[in-house]
C-alpha cells in the first residue's frame, strides 16, 4: 500500500499494489505495471519523483509504503 501526494494539489491518495487483471484505479488498486507504479520503483519514504504523461509531468511525493 502507498500513500503519495500531488505536490501541485496538496491532496494525498491510497493506493494498493496488485496484479494487471485486479486494477482498479478509482477502487485504490493501481496495477504494478502501471506507469505510476514504475515511477515508484526505488522510492523511499519521503522522496519526491516524477510521472511524466504526453502533455506534462506530474510532481508526487511519496508519503507511507507499507508491505502487508
Amino acid at each position: 500500500t502507498i500513500i503519495m501526494e500531488d505536490l501541485s494539489e496538496r491532496k494525498q491518495t491510497t493506493y494498493t499494489l496488485v496484479g494487471s487483471m485486479e486494477s482498479n484505479p478509482d477502487k485504490g488498486l493501481l496495477s504494478v505495471k502501471s506507469p505510476l507504479a514504475g515511477a515508484l520503483l526505488g522510492k523511499k519514504e519521503g522522496e519526491t519523483f516524477e510521472l511524466a504523461l504526453p502533455k506534462t509531468k506530474l510532481k508526487y511525493k511519496l508519503v507511507k509504503l507499507e508491505y502487508k
